[in-house]
């Protein structure tokens, strides 16, 4: 028996079909305008997109059949991808008669059934096209190479608690070390002398009176030794002290004419005063080295102007002021986050330096003192210069 397909292709079908369209039995077949353009009629738009749909859902549950060869599979796929345009077309016709608008608000499930190669938008591949010979290889992307990162990037965080300055400040370490140093004596002395091997033992017994030996010599040399020094009472160490530092200031008491012409030089007015903001500068031309905080701590008692008496009443306190740090041991501290001694330390280091350290400054204090080296392009200074 022929199919239905079949029998609609017969002479004798189309020509019953024909008569009973002129005699007016059924509707005739309309056929989709070429044009989504051409249609002015919102039902009949509604219609055609319909009918795209189906076409679409057809031609994609058949492109899963695993009985298609590649050719097959392929012209599938380009006949989707022509009714998606299509279809595109209809949707643009329809809201511009006055339909809803189905790009924003119709269903996306045809498209999400499809896969775009990165690079190539608009065509997809459907179903079985996606394994095809060459288009699987599309859609593997190659993995990032790594981004190099520079020496400024690795030193950005790095601070004194990586070189592990500040390990030992909690005691959590050394109570660790602590107990296990104990532990390993503890199991130390519990091994019998019998469970080593004879030789060992041998040399163990020999090393310890060589240990007691060398014992007994110290202690007789050391007591042979303290027998001939004489230790000072704390009575005559006092009177070393206050020797020392009356000698400190009558050496200071004696540079007093030096004195006197450094505080001319302040002396703008000639009246034997200075302005109290310049009483800082004045003791570091001196080779003293008061902080800021200091300064500020003297100047507060002693009003807008500071005689010379007064300047001497703070220059030779009895307490002083610490020394300036001379070159090598600034030096030395640079080398303590130099750990290479490349010569160089980060930025990073020397903002933390600035800001946690000794007198502490302000972020912007610190901006301004980097401005005045110079920094290369890796954001690292040369702390020789």
């Amino acid at each position: 028996m022929a199919r239905n397909e079949e029998k609609a292709q017969s002479m004798l079908y189309r020509f019953r079909e024909a008569q009973a369209v002129q005699l007016g039995l059924v509707k005739p077949k309309e056929r989709r305008p070429y044009l989504a353009s051409d249609c002015n009629n919102l039902k009949d738009a509604e219609k055609w997109r319909q009918q795209i749909i189906r076409e679409i859902s057809r031609k994609v549950s058949k492109i899963q059949d695993a009985g298609l060869s590649d050719y097959q599979i392929r012209d599938l796929n380009d006949e989707i991808n022509k009714l998606m345009r299509e279809k595109s077309h209809w949707d643009d016709q329809i809201k511009k008669l006055g339909g809803p608008d189905y790009k924003r608000v119709g269903p996306k499930m045809l498209d999400h059934e499809g896969k775009e190669v990165p690079g190539n938008r608009g065509y997809k591949y459907f179903g079985r096209a996606k394994d095809l010979p060459g288009v699987r290889d599309l859609f593997e992307q190659e993995a990032p190479s790594p981004q190099k990162r520079t020496r400024f990037d690795l030193y950005k965080n790095v601070d004194a608690d990586y070189y592990g300055y500040r390990d030992e400040e909690d005691g959590t370490l050394l109570e660790y070390e602590r107990e296990i140093e104990n532990k390993v004596i503890a199991e130390a002395l519990e091994i019998p002398d019998e469970t080593l091997p004879k030789d060992k033992s041998q040399k163990k017994k020999e090393n310890t009176s060589q240990l007691e030996n060398n014992s007994m010599d110290i202690d007789s040399s050391s007591e042979k030794y303290v027998a001939h020094v004489a230790v000072p009472s704390q009575k005559e160490v006092e009177e070393f002290l206050v020797r020392r530092r009356k000698r400190q200031m009558l050496d200071r008491y004696e540079r007093k004419e030096e004195y006197y012409k450094a505080f001319k030089l302040f002396d703008k007015e000639g009246n034997d005063t200075i302005p109290s903001d310049a009483l800082g500068d004045l003791l570091r031309a001196l080779k003293q080295n008061p902080t800021n905080a200091k300064v500020a701590e003297l100047v507060k008692g002693a009003g807008p102007k500071i005689s010379f008496d007064k300047f001497l009443e703070i220059l030779l306190r009895p307490d002083g002021f610490a020394p300036a740090a001379t070159y090598e041991e600034i030096f030395e501290g640079f080398q303590v986050f130099d750990k290479d001694r490349t010569g160089y330390i980060s930025v990073g280091e020397v903002k933390y330096v600035l800001t946690s350290l000794g007198e502490k400054l302000t972020e912007a204090e610190v901006d301004e003192l980097i401005k005045i080296v110079n920094v290369d392009k890796n954001g690292n200074i040369k702390y020789e210069e």
